[in-house]
C-alpha cells in the first residue's frame, strides 16, 4: 500500500503528518470545548426523562476541578476515570499524527496500551453505577 504522502495529488493534510497532527489536536480541543459548554443536551435523557450510564460527566468533572469531591460522586464517580483514559488515548493520537503522520502504533507505549485496555472495564464499572443508582446507591440516578 502506498503512502498518502507519497500519491500526487493527496490533499495537504494526508501528505504532511505536522497538519494532521495540528488538525487532531484541533478537533480533540474542540471536542473537549463543545462537552464542557453545556451545548450538548444527552439524547438519552432527552428522549427517555432519566439519565444514560455518562450523564452527569461533565458536571462531575467541573466539580473535581472545583475539589468539590461529593459532588464528583454525586454526578458521575467514574467520570474522572474515563476522562483521564480519554485523555490519555487522544494525546496518543494527536502525538502519532504529528510524528508519525499515522495511528498504527497507538497501543506501542505501555501507558497507551494500559489505557485502551482500561477503557471497557471502566465503561463496564460505570454501566454498573448507573444501575446502582436505580437501587438508590450514589445517591440515586442523576437529575438530567
Amino acid at each position: 500500500m502506498t503512502p498518502a504522502s507519497k500519491i500526487v495529488g493527496a490533499p495537504a493534510f494526508a501528505r504532511d503528518r505536522r497538519v494532521r497532527g495540528a488538525a487532531s489536536a484541533l478537533a480533540l480541543v474542540g471536542a473537549v470545548a463543545f462537552l464542557a459548554s453545556g451545548v450538548w443536551r444527552c439524547p438519552f435523557a432527552a428522549e427517555l426523562g432519566i439519565g444514560c450510564p455518562a450523564c452527569g460527566s461533565t458536571r462531575a468533572l467541573w466539580s473535581l476541578l472545583r475539589g468539590d469531591l461529593p459532588a464528583v460522586i454525586r454526578f458521575n464517580p467514574v467520570a474522572p476515570f474515563v476522562a483521564f483514559l480519554l485523555g490519555v488515548i487522544g494525546l496518543r493520537i494527536v502525538w502519532l499524527e504529528a510524528t508519525r503522520g499515522h495511528t498504527r502504533d497507538l497501543v506501542a507505549t505501555p501507558s497507551a496500551w494500559l489505557a485502551v485496555r482500561a477503557l471497557p472495564v471502566v465503561l463496564v464499572i460505570e454501566l454498573l453505577v448507573w444501575v446502582a443508582r436505580f437501587a438508590g446507591l450514589f445517591g440515586g440516578p442523576v437529575p438530567v
